[in-house]
């Protein structure tokens, strides 16, 4: 391809599917396709087995816990049905309550949208957990992080990334998922204001053809289905957006060894330091010019993010005061 025709390439593929749960690295052999840590899978044969497909339906869940009091986020089309913690208001009521208006079985309010995460430890959890079971990834599972999720058609979590190794378990209805690299999220971003880069606003749900997912090298896109399980890797940056009513899943999380925190890495990115290590520099006044603009490039960073603070917190603090209060306890 020449010019701007692989500017313009579409290499979104769905995740490849594998039956049963991937193998760790340590117990890998020729033929396994891809383990923890590494692509993005659709995972079959584990999440079918569970009671929870195909027996909470509407009317099973409000008979069982519809008494119990939840606290369901709150979106609409002005939010894109995004639904981040960060802005969402949320809503106290019965799960009966939340449980008909996701359904669709009775709404007073059809303009509005409901999406419960049930959490670990409240009375609903224990009670449904029962219908389900935790799987032994040979990484330690991380509680604080799994809930049971329940939207409705137009629920969308935009772009965003995790650190840890993720199971999303469908327990009913379809999810799209988008799924980008980590060292093609600058790519991704590249148009995004400074408040969505830093996950202090809603970033916008990006279409599934969307040109820039073009220019990218590794994207996955694809629907998940009942007793379906897609695993995203720690880092990986994903969008998913609810297709039908009543849909439930399971995030199921476990922690991780990796980390993009590896020395000089993190630092030379977008600074001097990989060009000072690049060079053999001796002269000490020319040392100090690149460690003085790579400074200097961290600390706009560094404005830029709190710029964006200021404005989406509405502070009562210009973002001088807020860094000059820094430098001062410094």
């Amino acid at each position: 391809m020449k010019g701007s025709e692989s500017m313009t390439r579409n290499l979104t593929r769905p995740a490849p599917r594998i039956t049963g749960l991937p193998t760790r690295a340590s117990e890998a052999g020729p033929g396994d396709l891809a383990g923890y840590g590494g692509l993005p899978l659709v995972i079959e044969g584990v999440a079918d087995k569970w009671e929870a497909v195909g027996k909470w339906t509407a009317e099973h869940l409000v008979q069982r816990c519809g008494d119990e009091e939840v606290s369901a986020f709150v979106t609409d089309k002005s939010l894109q049905g995004t639904v981040l913690q960060q802005i969402n208001q949320k809503v106290t009521t019965s799960f009966g309550s939340v449980v008909k208006h996701i359904f669709g079985v009775e709404r007073e309010d059809p303009d509005r949208s409901y999406y419960l995460r049930v959490e670990p430890g409240s009375s609903v959890y224990e009670d449904l957990s029962a219908d389900f079971e935790i799987p032994d990834t040979g990484f330690e599972y991380n509680p604080a992080w799994t809930g049971i999720w329940m939207g409705q058609t137009g629920n969308a979590t935009p772009f965003h990334n995790d650190q840890w190794h993720g199971l999303l378990f469908q327990v009913s209805g379809h999810k799209r998922y988008l799924m980008v690299h980590p060292f093609d999220a600058p790519t991704l971003q590249r148009d995004w204001p400074a408040e969505a880069r830093y996950d202090l606003s809603r970033a916008d749900i990006v279409p599934e053809d969307a040109p820039v997912l073009g220019e990218l090298e590794q994207v996955y896109q694809g629907v998940l289905g009942p007793g379906e399980v897609l695993y995203v890797p720690p880092f990986w940056m994903h969008q998913v957006v609810t297709l039908d009513d009543g849909n439930i899943s399971m995030p199921i999380r476990f922690n991780t060894s990796q980390s993009p925190d590896v020395s000089l890495f993190q630092l030379s990115q977008r600074s001097e330091l990989r060009n000072l290590t690049n060079q053999p520099v001796r002269d000490v006044e020319e040392i100090v010019g690149f460690l003085r603009r790579n400074r200097a490039n961290f600390e706009g960073l560094e404005k830029e993010f709190v710029e964006a603070l200021v404005r989406v917190r509405g502070l009562d603090v210009t973002p001088e005061q807020l860094l000059a209060s820094v430098a001062e306890r410094g």
